[in-house]
């Protein structure tokens, strides 16, 4: 009866999955002068009937139970290597660090923790990776050097732990979901407490069937770029550096930094802090309300409308664009320009080498606080405005203050 088991496996090797048959061998072995069930020989035939079908549709299944042995998802994959699809369905919360060493690996239904030093996944230079209906309860998610990695079916939720701040923090936190030279795709389902960090020319893409639930960060560098079918609301810092590009809904975060010819394009955009933008960088929106804003080295931003309640420095060469306009204190400096055609209602202006092209004009805090009759159709700050420059009556020098 060995030869019979032996030409069981014969027939596999022959369909090219001797590979699968020792990580999921499930057939019956008999010995010499030892007499065979029938049930077992039948079942035997079953086994090499379900492998004959993986290969014609193309995959292979398999369940893993992490209940009974919380290693077993990681000690598979560890030895997977062969081409071809592979599902996974997973029972019990498993232990990381999950790595893969085979492309086309799909699982299902799993729940994973970290390793002792923080890591639950990690894809290197691996294609057509998928977890659906995941929950990463601890820990971290890795993909790199060119992976493809998706995200679908995560009814469930896909809940990573609460990010840690870094050692030297400004109020910015570690990622929980690392991007690098790669490419992601979120495409449905609740990812919750993320920290979104993609870099090197990565990509990634959320669909508008995702919700976001308590995001912490998004960081993109190094080229990368964050396509979002949905708002972005964002409880620390939106950070877009170094030629990145993030093209969202809508923008809210804490504070926002735009800078190294970066690019943000979405229909609107909110922080309660900061927003900067810096060396080349540019931004369009439509909707602008922010707490304090500044624009240097070159960096140009378009809005129909903006609103701080803090104060705007446009310097350096920078352009700001605009149709509606209510700020604090207005500085516009060294070489840049400030278009608001229609209305610029603020405390306080100061332009300095500067070019200010203004509508209706309307101060705050001063004589004339509420009066809008008088334009500047173009002015070349280089010292003190005098009545002659508004196209309107007399004014108050003192409370348009260009020094």
């Amino acid at each position: 009866m060995n030869k019979l088991t032996t030409n069981f496996l014969a027939i596999l090797t022959g369909v090219g999955l001797a590979s699968n048959v020792i990580a999921i061998d499930e057939l019956h072995s008999f010995s010499a002068g030892e007499a065979a069930l029938a049930s077992e020989v039948n079942e035997n035939f079953e086994y090499l009937e379900d492998k004959i079908d993986d290969v014609v549709t193309g995959y292979s299944t398999l369940t893993i139970d992490c209940g009974a042995d919380e290693y077993a998802l990681k000690d598979y994959l560890d030895e997977a290597r062969w081409a071809g699809r592979l599902n996974i369905y997973v029972e019990g919360t498993c232990t990381g660090e999950i790595y893969f060493n085979k492309d086309d690996v799909y699982i299902f239904d799993a729940v994973i923790q970290a390793d002792a030093d923080g890591a639950a996944v990690s894809v290197a230079g691996k294609t057509n990776i998928r977890f659906y209906d995941t929950v990463i309860s601890s820990g971290t998610v890795a993909i790199r050097r060119e992976s493809y990695v998706r995200f679908e079916g995560v009814d469930s939720g896909m809940g990573f732990e609460l990010p840690a701040l870094s050692a030297d923090s400004d109020g910015i936190y570690e990622p929980s979901l690392e991007v690098r030279s790669s490419t992601l795709r979120i495409g449905s389902g609740t990812i919750s407490n993320l920290s979104l960090k993609a870099m090197g020319a990565s990509f990634v893409y959320i669909n508008d069937d995702v919700v976001l639930d308590n995001a912490y960060q998004i960081w993109l560098e190094s080229g990368s770029a964050l396509d979002s079918s949905i708002d972005l609301s964002i409880l620390g810092t939106a950070g877009v550096f170094s030629g990145s590009v993030l093209q969202a809904e809508s923008l809210s975060s804490a504070e926002a930094y735009v800078e190294k010819n970066a690019l943000i394009e979405t229909d609107a955009i909110s922080t309660t802090g900061e927003f900067y933008l810096a060396d080349n960088a540019t931004v369009h929106t439509e909707d602008l309300d922010v707490g304090s804003m500044e624009l240097e080295r070159g960096s140009v931003l378009s809005s129909t409308d903006i609103d701080t309640t803090g104060n705007v420095e446009v310097k350096t060469n920078s352009v700001l664009t605009t149709d509606y306009m209510t700020t604090g204190d207005l500085r516009v400096s060294t070489g840049s320009v400030l278009y608001a055609y229609e209305t610029l209602e603020g405390v306080g202006i100061s332009c300095w080498v500067g070019t200010l092209a203004i509508g209706d004009l309307t101060l705050t805090g001063y004589a004339n606080e509420g009066d809008s009759s008088y334009s500047l159709e173009s002015y070349d700050c280089n010292g003190n405005i005098d009545n002659s420059t508004l196209s309107n009556g007399s004014f108050n020098t003192g409370s348009l203050a260009l020094q």
